[in-house]
């Protein structure tokens, strides 16, 4: 059965953010996390942590995330920011500085590109990766709804992405020790 974060997910892969002109763009991404994402569980156990930084890093660059992250500006009101309330549209001033910082937003991208890699594996990762980073954003950083709704969404993004390119690949015993020690390894480092 597939959750609701998974359809909703699904749905905004159909038409990344609503922005066909960039299509050619979420190609090519999706493209690259393939690749990247096969080099990584290609990778020797004890060099996951390194190849990790390395493939985020190439993917997750400032122009990347900040197109990212005004396609998520645009699909807010899709978005729920209070339990059967929808958020309100981005305003110009949210449009022109996004209240969510680039390396925010990254982290947020990150993490949903691990919970997807956790996802194909079919490991917990809403319990090990997305609620624990949600509890931090609400409870550590004590960030507002409406920003912890804009990450949310940032992560949904990542997730979807990375469980996109992967979903030909079967997950192998091997692959699957070694994204959950990445797993182990952000719930350490939240």
């Amino acid at each position: 059965m597939e959750s609701g974060g998974s359809k909703t997910m699904r749905r905004l892969l159909a038409v990344p953010y609503g922005c066909a002109r960039k299509g050619r763009a979420f190609q090519r991404l999706l493209l690259l996390v393939t690749v990247l994402a096969s080099i990584f569980l290609a990778s020797h156990q004890t060099q996951a942590e390194e190849a990790e930084r390395d493939i985020f890093s190439e993917l997750l660059t400032d122009k990347t995330v900040k197109t990212t992250l005004d396609g998520m500006l645009a699909t807010l009101p899709s978005a729920q920011c209070a339990p059967g309330q929808a958020c309100a549209p981005a305003s110009p001033e949210e449009i022109a500085t996004p209240p969510v910082s680039v390396e925010q937003a990254r982290g947020a991208i990150r993490a949903g590109f691990i919970s997807g890699l956790a996802e194909w594996c079919g490991l917990d990762w809403q319990g090990r990766v997305f609620q624990p980073l949600i509890d931090s954003y609400r409870n550590v950083d004590r960030l507002e709804p409406r920003i912890v709704t804009m990450l949310t969404l940032l992560h949904g993004y990542g997730q979807g992405q990375m469980v996109e390119s992967m979903k030909t690949q079967q997950c192998s015993a091997a692959q699957r020790d070694s994204i959950d020690s990445l797993v182990s390894s952000v719930g350490d480092a939240r």
